[in-house]
């Protein structure tokens, strides 16, 4: 996968406006700069740049997820809440792998 610009993200306290049409937009801010500004001024347009402010850590955490490593029902002696729990979490780790994969589509056009 590319590398993204590194976090943290964070929305900036202050809408920005542009000259013209007088379109306000959140800017989503960066040690480095900014990266990214998200159009509108309404909860949606918000929501919006919260999100995309948490994605380097979201990517984080589903890379975690992704590489834990479950016990097998062998390793723990034939427990079977343990095996629910496994193919459970497994089924989470998929949903991460797509996610990573979205995220890293860009790299494959």
């Amino acid at each position: 996968m590319g590398q993204h610009t590194e976090g943290p993200w964070r929305t900036s306290k202050k809408p920005g406006v542009l000259l013209g049409d007088q379109c306000k937009y959140t800017v989503i801010e960066t040690p480095s700069g900014w990266c990214a500004k998200v159009y509108g001024e309404d909860n949606e347009s918000r929501a919006n740049a919260r999100l995309i402010a948490a994605a380097p850590e979201l990517l984080e955490a589903l890379q975690k997820v992704r590489d834990f490593k479950v016990s097998s029902r062998k390793d723990a002696g034939g427990d079977e809440m343990l095996d629910d729990l496994a193919a459970q979490f497994e089924a989470l780790q998929e949903i991460a792998r797509a996610a990573i994969t979205k995220a890293a589509e860009h790299d494959r056009r």
